[in-house]
């Protein structure tokens, strides 16, 4: 497989998925959303655990990604996926588990801002290694992005804040159809990154081959 893939995301998705683990192996989608990345046949071919703190989606699980529940907390998984929001002070996305009377009657979106990106990546770091199998690998989908014109490197500040794993490969994506730009300030942004992690080796296990 090439590092620079071109194509509809959730083809690439597949062809990342089949590189690196057999079919039937197990997956845990922390931010599942509508599904989009699972819109080809990956869905099928893989024993797929979803979550998403949006009620009105269709995952297994609505819950916060941070909180767990033990149904999926003893568990070990082939796979994690973390496809975190790229942009930042938009209310596009219902992310966290509001505790208030309120917030459980309220669909409202809420605001996605550089400290949350930078807590949820110091959580995971936390939390997932301890279900994630040795042999796994902790997939991260993410852009890089502006904000009032600063250009945020996403993927360094994710690979930094995941200090718990090792960065294994770095995938390039390119989108098809983006459109018609006329921002002549900035370039509009056409790729993003799959971050392939895996766990440190143990002390003593063979060296990768």
């Amino acid at each position: 497989m090439l590092s620079v893939l071109f194509g509809e995301q959730f083809d690439i998705f597949r062809q990342i998925l089949n590189f690196y683990k057999p079919n039937y192996s197990k997956v845990l989608d922390l931010t599942y959303g509508k599904g989009t990345l699972w819109k080809s046949k990956a869905k099928q071919e893989y024993i797929l655990t979803t979550v998403d703190i949006d009620p009105n989606t269709n995952a297994q699980f609505h819950c916060d990604f941070n909180n767990l529940p033990v149904e999926i907390t003893s568990c070990k998984y082939d796979i994690i996926v973390y496809d975190p929001p790229y942009k930042y002070h938009s209310q596009s996305f219902i992310l966290h588990d509001r505790k208030s009377e309120m917030w459980k009657n309220n669909t409202q979106r809420t605001v996605w801002t550089l400290d949350e990106q930078i807590n949820n990546a110091k959580n995971l770091n936390k939390t997932l290694p301890e279900i994630l199998n040795d042999d796994g690998i902790f997939i991260v989908k993410i852009m890089d992005t502006r904000e009032k014109g600063q250009l945020i490197l996403n993927h360094i500040l994710l690979i930094q804040e995941l200090s718990n794993f090792v960065l294994k490969d770095i995938l390039i994506y390119v989108k098809l159809g983006i459109g018609i730009f006329s921002n002549d300030k900035t370039p509009q942004t056409a790729h993003g990154f799959f971050l392939i992690f895996k766990k440190p080796q143990k002390e003593g296990a063979k060296n990768e081959k």
